[in-house]
């Protein structure tokens, strides 16, 4: 028994009644299905009061609100109904005995399940997720507002002269900077083309120009206010940009072609599966540990209308891997935002069938293959400042700089567009910060 820790001479007893068999006055499940399930701590009683989700498709046991902080998992006993002939951690720890058994959880375990018959038997993997950040160790505070009155798209993105967002005013593009990161100030900009014609959600940064599309034309400017226009062709419909890599655009077109940019003609770098978003999709561009640069996909909504929990990534825009092959630790989502950050990725908000969903602070210490939620503090505490709660939202910008700030500017609450911003940092990963 290696992962046996302790054992106490305790029994343990949770029945439900259902479809059972009854042998020697103790009801067995006529079926391997686990109904409830939940963990009890050697050290802690707090273990008890958090719930456990038995996802039945995957075969999965998780609790999606992570257990606290530095709360020990390495002495838990599972609790499961119903009763079962034989249930048995990875095949030779059981739960069955007369004796309580601890286990050490900060790994995954295989939890197996008999039914009455003793022939019908049942697998799932039983995951604790706990914290992996310190609480409330991101803290945000309120940037001065933008003025989005009437605006109906826009876009911030992070240039070498500092933040730039775009806005849709009226038909006509409107531009603000912020050169200090805390406040903002209109700049007059020169563009050929109504607003309303600029894909301004796909907006992205190649090398040190904005690039926004329209139709096969790309509008480049290095600071917002003067764009040139760029004329494309393509042999196939390009639905959106996707981002910059290695100094190349890529675009997501008809038929799940990635495409690249050489020269003025999109080329198909690749075809994706039907698993791959077509819309909705949060991008963010980062260097993995080995310091390759990789683009990241997460969720999305796919060609059939499913919304997605899945992390792509790429180095080369050609070669694709799903980082997401099992449960990926985050509720399915559109319009969420990515960012890499303290060597890792964070993901905020997004939507499902236009709810927000639950989990919208989300921190992968390993790029995109285990999510846990993090505990977040938002205060204003500059004089003067309109005390505006932050909100939960989706398609917001998330950029980071290169001292390790976070940035928080816009998105929507349904039909509402916001207009504050929030500046934040992770202070355990300052000095040591790592973009």
């Amino acid at each position: 028994m290696k992962k046996l820790i302790y054992t106490m001479a305790v029994v343990m007893i949770f029945i439900i009644a259902f479809s059972c068999k009854k042998s020697d006055s103790v009801v067995y499940s006529d079926t391997a299905v686990v109904s409830a399930f939940y963990v009890k701590s050697y050290f802690s009683n707090d273990a008890k009061k958090y719930t456990f989700v038995i996802d039945e498709e995957n075969k999965l046991i998780y609790n999606p609100d992570s257990f606290a902080y530095g709360m020990r998992v390495d002495s838990l006993t599972p609790v499961i109904a119903p009763n079962f002939t034989d249930a048995v951690i990875d095949g030779e720890i059981s739960l069955t005995g007369s004796d309580t058994v601890w286990i050490d959880f900060r790994t995954e375990h295989v939890l197996t399940v008999t039914a009455s018959d003793k022939q019908t038997k049942q697998s799932y993997v039983v995951r604790v997720n706990v914290h992996k950040v310190d609480p409330d160790s991101f803290v945000f505070v309120k940037m001065n507002a933008l003025d989005f009155a009437n605006v109906t798209a826009s876009k911030s993105v992070m240039t070498e002269g500092g933040i730039v967002c775009l806005m849709n005013k009226e038909g006509e593009l409107a531009v603000a900077k912020s050169v200090n990161n805390v406040s903002w100030e209109a700049v007059a900009t020169q563009i050929e083309i109504s607003a309303d014609y600029l894909d301004l959600e796909h907006a992205t940064v190649c090398g040190n120009e904005i690039c926004i599309m329209s139709g096969l034309d790309i509008f480049r400017s290095t600071d917002g206010l003067v764009w040139e226009r760029e004329t494309t062709t393509s042999d196939f419909r390009i639905s959106h940009l996707l981002f910059s890599l290695g100094g190349r655009l890529y675009a997501l077109g008809d038929g799940h072609k990635i495409l690249r940019l050489i020269g003025n003609k999109w080329e198909v770098a690749t075809e994706v599966d039907s698993t791959f978003p077509m819309r909705g999709e949060a991008v963010c561009i980062g260097k993995s540990p080995t310091g390759i640069e990789v683009a990241y996909v997460a969720g999305g909504v796919d060609a059939d209308g499913n919304y997605l929990s899945s992390v792509w990534s790429t180095e080369n825009g050609s070669y694709w891997v799903n980082l997401s092959l099992r449960d990926n630790s985050y509720s399915k989502r559109a319009y969420a935002s990515l960012i890499q950050y303290a060597s890792g990725l964070i993901m905020i908000g997004g939507e499902n069938a236009d709810t927000i969903v639950s989990d919208n602070f989300l921190y992968s210490q390993d790029y995109g293959i285990n999510w846990c939620k993090v505990d977040t503090a938002f205060k204003v505490d500059t004089a003067g400042m309109e005390k505006i709660e932050y909100v939960d939202r989706y398609g917001a910008s998330l950029l980071a700089d290169e001292v390790g700030n976070i940035y928080i500017i816009g998105g929507k609450l349904g039909n509402v567009i916001l207009g504050d911003a929030w500046k934040g940092c992770l202070n355990l990963a300052i000095p040591g910060f790592r973009k």
